[in-house]
């Protein structure tokens, strides 16, 4: 965040810190501010900042500097009321130049020119806004737009490969990224006489929007080794992926031998494919202090397996949750275990059918609560999908489940036959219950009919 002060000299000098109330905490100037500012020298004045309000629209604050004061010296900064604005605006000599904090950045403010600002340079009444080229909301989206033309240029050149969808969905992924935070952005309130605003936002396209599936290209970026990681990092931080929920890390040890025997037969090495998807998972490693070459493996039952990599040091694997349960045969039971490393839980669970095929559970590992909601949607909607942005897929999880779940301890598993889970949650919504059904479907309430 920049602030505009008015300090002895210049009328108006730019002071560049991120965050406002970190340096005028509580609406006080501290001394050791004050200092910085040049004051303490013997001469008196006074400092103005411009901050937000609390509904984002811009204020002015002042506060007056004596000749001295101690070290230990505070000063409250006091608002200038809005019908002194204006009159604020002829004492500096030009408008106040007002922004959000989605706007500002360090060129924006460099190329303000206070002086240009002043009433004979106005154009239609008002002063002439700086061209903002990327605003700040729209760091990552204009690198992801660099990284993306990179790639579109190298398909068009045929330098790379993409399936025939792949060109459009990325071209529509970009234009989103872009133009959903300018729309927001363009709806300014409106300022009180005295005020202007300091820059020109990006115009709006005469393009309609995007009508592109997104999912080709963000299953591209995320799976294919040619695809830019910097892409794909922003892409599926922006949108989300349709296929994985997060990363889970996974101690053997602390599996019952039936399960860990399941999940060693589950796992399919495979060539190592350095994919963005796998990367994420080999840099997790790392910062749980794994070093050394991991191998690489699959699921036996997945019918994605790019989207769900696995990566393997020793005991210990790391792979990417599916959204969804594999479709495998009738469960013969479930377990659900933690592992913790450097001071994070991972909860993570499983499904093994009578054949003894594995399936994942889309429990988020980071959250206790998740597991009780992810066993109960196993048995009420096992062909569920736990859609991007969504915490869970059932809202309310039974309170038998929820004291099932509160044992899970770190290392050691909870281990539930499949009847013993199925009797547990009940027989919920019934088979016809929809998404939104899920999420709201309390016990005790009917069953839910065609």
């Amino acid at each position: 965040m920049t602030f505009l002060v008015d300090v002895p000299g210049p009328p108006c000098i730019a002071v560049d810190d991120p965050n406002p109330h970190r340096v005028f905490n509580a609406l006080l100037v501290r001394s050791e501010v004050a200092y910085a500012l040049g004051y303490g020298t013997g001469e008196a004045g006074t400092l103005a900042v411009i901050l937000p309000d609390d509904d984002g629209r811009p204020q002015l604050r002042f506060a007056r500097i004596p000749a001295d004061f101690p070290a230990d010296h505070v000063i409250e900064l006091e608002r200038v009321p809005d019908e002194q604005i204006p009159v604020a605006a002829h004492l500096i000599g030009h408008a106040l130049p007002a922004w959000t904090e989605k706007e500002i950045t360090r060129n924006g403010i460099a190329a303000w020119e206070p002086q240009q600002w002043a009433p004979e340079h106005w154009r239609d009444g008002e002063p002439v806004p700086i061209e903002l080229a990327v605003p700040r909301e729209l760091t990552a989206a204009h690198t992801f737009r660099r990284h993306a033309h990179a790639q579109l240029e190298a398909i068009e050149a045929g330098t790379i490969t993409t399936p025939r969808d792949v060109p459009a969905s990325l071209r529509g992924l970009v234009y989103r990224a872009w133009e959903a935070p300018l729309l927001n952005m363009r709806r300014r309130p409106n300022l009180i006489p005295g005020w202007s605003w300091l820059f020109r936002l990006p115009p709006a396209p005469d393009t309609n929007w995007p009508t592109e599936e997104m999912d080709p290209a963000l299953r591209w970026l995320a799976t294919n080794p040619e695809a830019s990681p910097i892409a794909a990092k922003i892409a599926t931080r922006y949108f989300g992926y349709q296929a994985s929920v997060a990363i889970s890390v996974l101690d053997l040890t602390t599996l019952t031998p039936a399960a860990r025997s399941a999940l060693e037969k589950a796992l399919f090495q495979v060539y190592p494919d350095m994919s963005w998807l796998t990367s994420t998972l080999e840099t997790h490693l790392q910062l749980c202090d794994f070093t050394g070459e991991f191998q690489h493996f699959r699921w036996g039952e997945d019918p994605d397996p790019q989207s769900h990599p696995i990566l393997r040091a020793g005991d210990t694997i790391a792979f990417h949750i599916p959204r969804a349960l594999f479709p495998i045969s009738t469960p013969d039971y479930a377990e659900v275990t933690a592992t913790t490393l450097l001071g994070s839980t991972y909860y993570c669970g499983f499904i093994v059918d009578i054949d003894g095929n594995l399936t994942p559970i889309p429990i988020r590992p980071d959250s206790r609560e998740s597991v009780g909601a992810a066993l109960t949607a196993a048995v009420w909607a096992p062909t569920a999908h736990l859609a991007p942005g969504a915490q869970h897929i059932v809202g309310n999880t039974p309170l038998a489940v929820q004291r099932l779940t509160a044992l899970l301890q770190a290392g050691e598993p909870l281990h539930l036959d499949w009847d013993e889970l199925a009797t547990t949650t009940g027989p919920g919504p019934g088979p016809h219950a929809d998404w939104q059904d899920l999420l709201t479907w309390r016990e005790g309430d009917p069953t839910i009919t065609p």
